[in-house]
Formats: C-alpha cells, structure tokens, sequence
C-alpha cells in the first residue's frame, strides 16, 4: 500500500507547498521526502524540506562514503528544460549539506552547473527500471 498521495501547489500563508506520499521511499522512512515549502519575497527565496534524512545524512555501509543523504538542490529559472538550462550555463545549484557527494568544496549557493549522477554511490538502483521491478515485487509479496 503506498498510502498518501501525493499533493502539489498547496499555498498557504505565502508559501507554496509541494507535499508528497509519507511512505513512497525506498529504503524505508528514514529516505522519505515528506514535502518542499517555497516562498518568494521581493529580494530572497526561502526553501524548506521536510522528511526521515537529518541533514548530515543516514548511516549505510552500502554507500561507498558508508553515507547517504539530501544531494544538491536544483533551480533552473531560465524556463529552458532542465538539460538545456545546464548545457547552457543557467542552472543554479545549493550544496546545504556538508556530507553530501557534490563535487563543489563548500557549503552555498552556485551558477553554471553541471548535475551528475551518484546514485552508484550511494547503493541506488542503476536505473528507474530496476527501481519500478523491484516496488511491483516488493508489492506482490505485501499481497500474498
């Protein structure tokens, strides 16, 4: 069962929520993403993320660092696609966590930057194939 759906563009006191299913992660709760918060003022952008992975991230000896946690954060306010917005240098990246497998030194906001991909790192699935072969299984045993 996955239980909550999830709800996107709630606004609500300003801010815009994006809140997803409580019980969609793989690897339990302690990888789900519960929900993204945005608000824009007139000079600042504030962002707020809430689920099971503490900043610092959740121990796992699968993980070539034994870590796994929040990667960076993407904003693309070109209104190109994604993989346009980056070949073309207008994607802005934000490392907010130390313990993360960013190549970039420090903490911050970035420009021009390139996504790559850890997931191998991190004892991830190797594709979004496997990842769906393995929820159909995992979900046919729940039922039997």
């Amino acid at each position: 069962m996955l239980g909550q759906q999830a709800n996107a563009g709630q606004l609500h006191n300003g801010w815009n929520y994006g809140i997803d299913s409580f019980s969609d992660g793989s690897g339990g709760a302690k990888y789900d993403i519960k929900g993204l918060a945005m608000k824009e003022t007139a000079d600042s952008i504030f962002v707020a993320l809430t689920g099971g992975t503490p900043l610092e991230g959740n121990k796992d000896t699968g993980a070539v660092d034994n870590n796994v946690g929040f990667g960076d954060l993407f904003f693309n306010f070109s209104g190109k696609d994604f993989t346009t917005a980056m070949n073309d240098g207008d994607l802005f990246g934000i490392r907010f966590a130390e313990t993360n497998d960013s190549q970039v030194s420090r903490t911050g906001v970035y420009q021009n930057v390139t996504a790559m991909s850890v997931t191998q790192d991190n004892d991830g699935y190797g594709s979004l194939s496997q990842f769906l072969n393995l929820r159909v299984w995992l979900g046919l045993l729940a039922l039997v």
